[in-house]
């Protein structure tokens, strides 16, 4: 047996909670080398001094004085990141895409969105046509332009349902699980 499999098992050796196999095999290796059996005696020792150590007496108002300085201490406030610098983010990430999007058309796989996005556009380009019969003052290619468009819509109304759904039911838990550990 090595050393670095031995010194592991030399807690429980000092136990005796090793199964008698193991226990010889230990016992074996510690009475061969000294590096373990000075490892064994060191451990004696931290037994010892463990066995020895004794409960501190605490005044009898101990915990209440500990809560009550606990109940002074400033609440800690976690930083947010302000509203303005999601919405930032957000428009700077949207105006990035935008801008990648046109700079990678032809591609393959920005081709394969487009097309994807395609009903949106020309269903944007139709509403504008209709609307303000202005769809074609997006040129050069207006309906480019409409799956863009529809596209950071399609973005917008994920967003907003997930923010919805945090509202309804992730911050309910959040605060209460938070209120729970400072009432503790």
């Amino acid at each position: 047996m090595r050393c670095s499999s031995c010194e592991p098992l030399l807690a429980d050796y000092l136990e005796g909670t090793l199964r008698a196999r193991r226990m010889a095999v230990v016992a074996r290796h510690v009475h061969g080398c000294a590096g373990c059996t000075a490892l064994v005696e060191e451990l004696k020792v931290v037994d010892a001094l463990l066995a020895t150590a004794t409960v501190p007496s605490l005044p009898e108002n101990f915990t209440f004085a500990v809560m009550a300085h606990a109940r002074s201490m400033p609440v800690p406030v976690r930083r947010l990141m302000p509203v303005w610098m999601a919405v930032g983010a957000y428009l700077l990430a949207v105006w990035l895409l935008a801008g990648g999007w046109f700079l990678l058309r032809g591609t393959g796989a920005i081709a394969a969105v487009e097309r994807a996005l395609a009903p949106f556009g020309s269903g944007l380009i139709a509403l504008a046509d209709a609307g303000l019969g202005a769809g074609h003052a997006l040129a050069p290619d207006p309906i480019a332009v409409g799956a863009i468009v529809g596209g950071v819509l399609l973005l917008d109304v994920l967003a907003l349902a997930g923010l919805f759904y945090f509202y309804r039911h992730v911050r309910p838990r959040r605060l209460a699980s938070v209120s729970l550990e400072v009432r503790r």
